[in-house]
């Protein structure tokens, strides 16, 4: 039985814990990492990982070696906290041919240790415990947890599959006095959803009206297929001043582990943030910010490539499992997926998940993480298609072991 906890000022026996503080009571809502134990067991078994997005193709030519070259040329020292000037301004060029938005990036761009600080400093920026905060579901994990960790509350607006489309009453419904930010994520994680200028012009009438802002994650705004096109809610009219846009070069150029990302906000929400950012962290590895600066100029030729070639990585996964009895939801855009596994017959997709580990040694993540309420996708699964050919193919012969409507027993005969 754990001891008492002690009033303020009483003094602990040598030796003792320390109380629970109001700190580790907030940090009790944040769940842990639950793609972490589906990650350790599919490698112990030696699993082909289709679960993670730890992108898998070669980096492009000529990008590590601007890293090498920005080391040896002595860029090794404190940055501007806020970034390189250069790759600032690399940052708002792209913004301005990618998207048509001027930029500046003396007052406008933010540079952050990966998305994912970029994110958490974003949104710690603007809300505050109490604070309302609108996220679409399925969703990505994390944004999840930053919400709670800063004591916010979240509301829940639904993606319905096949399209993840949300319905514009229910997402109205969800704004109120207290809503102070609405997370959109595009192209989505884990759905591959892309927003549309009608979903986000809906969005800005709302944010204006309930005085709110936009936290956008963008990380895979060049990977979108089918002929649409990635739009940032900077491009948008009524969200330019009241979005705080986040994106970075982990996904796009493979190279998730140098960790630069980036904020482009209207300048009175850079204040805010990088009054944050600086508390965070003294600055981002300055070769990698000189390197980096060079590789944002590989242009839209590169950026239609990439496309192409994950829609193709894209079909070739729906080809190789719907024969097998999943169901696929191809995405919009994003190296992600969406499966249901109802036809298997598991009891949800956790089990199938480690059943498909221990069997045919091949990991995907169980849907429910993707939902804050319990019991939610509990038939779906995400798959990664940023895989290589022989990845892709191996994982096809692996896969050929599943029976539809078995309970997961191999395939007879």
């Amino acid at each position: 039985m754990s001891p008492a906890p002690t009033a303020p000022g009483q003094t602990l026996q040598p030796g003792a814990p320390p109380r629970r503080h109001a700190a580790a009571l907030r940090l009790a809502r944040i769940p842990e990492f639950a793609l972490g134990e589906i990650m350790r067991a599919g490698q112990r078994a030696g699993a082909l990982d289709l679960a993670l997005g730890i992108p898998e193709l070669p980096v492009p030519a000529g990008v590590r070696e601007a890293a090498a070259e920005a080391i040896l040329h002595g860029n090794n020292q404190y940055a501007n906290t806020w970034g390189v000037l250069a790759l600032r301004e690399a940052v708002a060029a792209k913004a301005r041919a990618c998207q048509g938005v001027e930029v500046d990036p003396e007052t406008e761009v933010t540079v952050t240790c990966g998305s994912t600080e970029g994110f958490l400093s974003a949104l710690s920026s603007v809300v505050a415990a109490g604070d309302e905060v609108l996220l679409f579901e399925p969703l990505y994990e994390p944004h999840l947890s930053a919400v709670l960790f800063l004591g916010a509350v979240p509301r829940i607006v639904t993606l319905h599959a096949p399209a993840w489309s949300f319905d514009p009453e229910e997402l109205a419904s969800a704004f109120g006095p207290r809503t102070r930010a609405v997370v959109v994520n595009t192209p989505a994680n884990p759905t591959g959803k892309v927003f549309t200028r009608g979903e986000l012009e809906l969005i800005g009438a709302l944010c204006e009206r309930w005085d709110a802002v936009c936290v956008s994650d963008e990380i895979y705004e060049h990977m979108v297929f089918d002929g649409r096109e990635h739009l940032s809610p900077l491009a948008v009219e009524t969200l330019r001043a009241r979005t705080l846009s986040v994106s970075g070069i982990s996904k796009t150029f493979r190279v998730s582990g140098w960790r630069i990302g980036y904020v482009i906000a209207a300048p009175q929400l850079t204040r805010g943030l990088r009054k944050v950012h600086d508390l965070a962290t003294a600055g981002v590895a300055a070769p990698l910010q000189v390197a980096a600066a060079r590789v944002l100029g590989a242009g839209q030729p590169y950026y239609l490539e990439l496309a192409r070639d994950h829609q193709e990585r894209r079909r070739r996964l729906v080809e190789l499992l719907e024969p097998l009895g999943f169901t696929c939801h191809p995405a919009q855009g994003s190296c992600f997926m969406m499966a249901e596994v109802g036809a298997f017959g598991f009891p949800d997709a956790e089990a199938f998940v480690h059943h498909l580990i221990r069997t045919c040694r091949v990991a995907m993540a169980p849907g429910g993480v993707f939902y804050a309420a319990p019991g939610a996708g509990r038939q779906t699964v995400r798959v990664c298609f940023a895989k290589t050919d022989a990845t892709l193919e191996e994982a096809a012969v692996r896969l050929r072991a599943l029976a539809p409507g078995t309970g997961g027993a191999p395939a007879v005969g």
